[in-house]
C-alpha cells in the first residue's frame, strides 16, 4: 500500500485526461496533492530538481506522446539519482493496446505496473488502498 498523503505527479499529453484523472484521485484521496504535466520536458525538470522530491512519489507516466515519449522519459529517470528514483513509483497509465508495450513497462526496472487507461476507482483503491 502507497502513502495516501504522497505526491502525485501525471505526464500525459492529454489534458483532459490529466484533468478527469486529477479529479479521481482528489476524489478518493482528498487529501493527496496531484501534479499534472502536458510537456514530458518539464515534468523531468520538475522530478530532477536540485530538492529531492517527497518520499512517496507516484508517477503515472503515458506512453504515446509527441517529443518525448514515456520510453524517454523512463530512459531519462533512469539516469537521475538514487535518492531520486528511491523516491518515485512509476505506473505506466497508456490506451495503448500493444502487448509489447505492456511486456517492455513490466519488464522495466523502474516501473511498478503498466495501467490501461482510463484511471479507474478500483485501481485507485489497489494502490493506495490495499491492504
Amino acid at each position: 500500500m502507497i502513502n495516501p498523503n504522497c505526491k502525485i505527479v501525471m505526464i500525459d499529453d492529454d489534458r483532459s485526461f490529466n484533468l478527469i484523472s486529477s479529479y479521481s484521485l482528489k476524489k478518493l484521496l482528498p487529501q493527496i496533492d496531484v501534479v499534472t504535466f502536458t510537456e514530458p520536458a518539464t515534468a523531468l525538470a520538475y522530478i530532477s530538481k536540485p530538492a529531492k522530491p517527497p518520499a512517496d512519489t507516484v508517477l503515472f507516466l503515458d506512453i504515446n506522446m509527441p517529443e518525448l515519449t514515456g520510453w524517454d522519459v523512463l530512459e531519462q529517470l533512469s539516469a537521475l539519482g538514487k535518492d531520486v528514483l528511491a523516491s518515485l513509483q512509476v505506473y505506466i497509465l497508456s490506451s495503448s493496446i500493444d502487448p509489447h508495450d505492456k511486456e517492455r513497462a513490466e519488464a522495466h526496472p523502474l516501473v511498478t505496473a503498466y495501467i490501461r487507461k482510463p484511471l479507474s476507482k478500483s485501481v485507485i483503491e489497489d494502490i493506495f488502498m490495499a491492504a
